[in-house]
Protein backbone atom coordinates (compact mmCIF):
# COMPACT_ATOMS: atom_id res chain seq x y z
CA UNK A 1 0.00 0.00 0.00
CA UNK A 2 2.76 2.46 0.93
CA UNK A 3 4.74 1.55 -2.15
CA UNK A 4 1.81 2.12 -4.51
CA UNK A 5 1.11 5.46 -2.81
CA UNK A 6 4.76 6.48 -3.22
CA UNK A 7 4.76 5.51 -6.90
CA UNK A 8 1.47 7.31 -7.47
CA UNK A 9 2.79 10.44 -5.74
CA UNK A 10 5.99 10.34 -7.77
CA UNK A 11 4.11 10.00 -11.04
CA UNK A 12 1.68 12.77 -10.11
CA UNK A 13 4.55 15.07 -9.16
CA UNK A 14 6.36 14.34 -12.40
CA UNK A 15 3.24 15.00 -14.43
CA UNK A 16 2.62 18.29 -12.62
CA UNK A 17 6.24 19.37 -13.11
CA UNK A 18 6.08 18.48 -16.80
CA UNK A 19 2.89 20.45 -17.31
CA UNK A 20 4.28 23.45 -15.44
CA UNK A 21 7.46 23.41 -17.53
CA UNK A 22 5.48 23.14 -20.73
CA UNK A 23 3.26 26.05 -19.71
CA UNK A 24 6.32 28.10 -18.81
CA UNK A 25 7.82 27.49 -22.25
CA UNK A 26 4.54 28.43 -23.88
CA UNK A 27 4.44 31.78 -22.13
CA UNK A 28 7.86 32.69 -23.48
CA UNK A 29 6.77 32.38 -27.11
CA UNK A 30 5.64 35.57 -28.76
CA UNK A 31 2.28 35.62 -30.46
CA UNK A 32 -0.13 38.08 -32.00
CA UNK A 33 -3.83 37.91 -31.18
CA UNK A 34 -6.02 39.70 -33.74
CA UNK A 35 -9.53 40.46 -32.48
CA UNK A 36 -12.47 41.17 -34.78
CA UNK A 37 -15.66 43.19 -34.24
CA UNK A 38 -17.80 40.07 -34.06
CA UNK A 39 -15.86 38.86 -31.00
CA UNK A 40 -13.80 36.23 -32.76
CA UNK A 41 -10.02 36.27 -32.85
CA UNK A 42 -7.06 34.59 -34.53
CA UNK A 43 -3.70 33.83 -32.92
CA UNK A 44 -0.51 33.91 -34.98
CA UNK A 45 2.46 32.21 -33.32
CA UNK A 46 6.05 33.37 -33.62
CA UNK A 47 7.53 31.83 -36.76
CA UNK A 48 4.43 32.07 -38.94
CA UNK A 49 4.42 34.42 -41.90
CA UNK A 50 1.64 36.55 -40.46
CA UNK A 51 3.39 36.91 -37.11
CA UNK A 52 6.65 37.86 -38.81
CA UNK A 53 4.85 40.83 -40.36
CA UNK A 54 2.83 41.82 -37.29
CA UNK A 55 5.28 41.29 -34.40
CA UNK A 56 7.61 44.18 -35.33
CA UNK A 57 4.61 46.52 -35.49
CA UNK A 58 3.29 45.25 -32.16
CA UNK A 59 6.70 45.78 -30.55
CA UNK A 60 6.78 49.36 -31.83
CA UNK A 61 3.32 50.10 -30.46
CA UNK A 62 4.16 48.60 -27.06
CA UNK A 63 7.45 50.51 -26.94
CA UNK A 64 5.64 53.78 -27.67
CA UNK A 65 2.99 53.09 -25.05
CA UNK A 66 5.53 52.20 -22.40
CA UNK A 67 7.92 54.95 -23.52
CA UNK A 68 10.88 52.60 -23.72
CA UNK A 69 13.71 52.89 -26.22
CA UNK A 70 12.81 51.37 -29.55
CA UNK A 71 13.68 51.44 -33.21
CA UNK A 72 10.52 53.35 -34.00
CA UNK A 73 11.37 56.79 -35.42
CA UNK A 74 9.67 59.03 -32.88
CA UNK A 75 9.89 62.74 -33.55
CA UNK A 76 11.74 64.15 -30.52
CA UNK A 77 11.18 67.80 -31.43
CA UNK A 78 7.79 67.92 -29.66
Amino acid sequence: MRRSFAVSSLLSGGLAAGLAYRAWLGWRRERVDVYFDDGSFVTFLDGSGEAERLLPLARQVLAAVHKTPSEWPIDERR
